[in-house]
This record gives structure tokens, C-alpha cells and sequence, in this order.
């Protein structure tokens, strides 16, 4: 799921259409709102992101002060292997540069 710019306020509005709550509820990949600045952050979708397995923040190395936010989506992410780590949960394009993921009939997963 990519939410965009989306703040908290929006994310609420959203979480009255069941239709949102269930895309919530199949998200395996969810790219951090408005580029993982804390104003994006939104407890009541946590219960709903029950698949994810990754949470991407896409950042520049020092335009943002988005780092903060990692313990917010840590504990929302399951986690998976990335790269030569075995288990990963939040990626940023700080840290680990381009992410891509690649997706097939039946499987999908990080592209190395």
C-alpha cells in the first residue's frame, strides 16, 4: 500500500469504509505515509496491517527527520529477510539505497 501524503486525519476518514479496512488487512508491503514523518503516523491502522511483512520509508539522507519513526512501524511489520540479513522490518532508502520487490504468480519478495 502506498498511501502518499496522507496524515492522520485522512487515514481516520479512510477507516470508515470497510473496503480500506480490508485493503489494510492484505497489505504485505507498506510504504511509510508522507515519507515516514511522524504526521503520517496512525495507531488506528496498526491493528488492521495484520500482513505486512515490510515497511519501506522513502527518504533523502538529510532533507527529513523521518529516522524517528522507526520504532512506531517496527512493531507493525512481521519482517523478512532483506539482502544478507535475515530478518528485516522497516527499510529506508536512507540506509539501503533503491528497494525493489519483485512479484510472481504465487510468490514475491525483496529484489536483490
Amino acid at each position: 500500500m502506498f498511501p502518499g501524503d496522507l496524515e492522520k486525519d485522512g487515514f481516520l476518514e479512510l477507516l470508515k469504509n470497510d473496503g480500506f479496512k480490508q485493503a489494510l488487512r492484505e497489505t504485505n508491503i507498506f510504504i511509510a505515509s508522507h515519507h515516514g514523518r511522524e504526521s503520517g503516523c496512525c495507531d488506528e491502522i496498526a491493528a488492521y496491517l495484520q500482513s505486512v511483512f515490510y515497511v519501506v520509508i522513502s527518504d533523502k539522507g538529510y532533507q527529513y527527520d523521518t529516522q524517528k519513526t522507526i520504532p512506531f512501524y517496527s512493531p507493525i511489520a512481521n519482517g523478512g529477510p532483506f539482502g544478507r540479513e535475515p530478518a528485516r522490518k522497516v527499510l529506508t532508502t536512507r540506509c539501503d539505497g533503491r528497494i525493489a520487490f519483485e512479484f510472481n504468480p504465487g510468490s514475491w519478495g525483496p529484489r536483490p
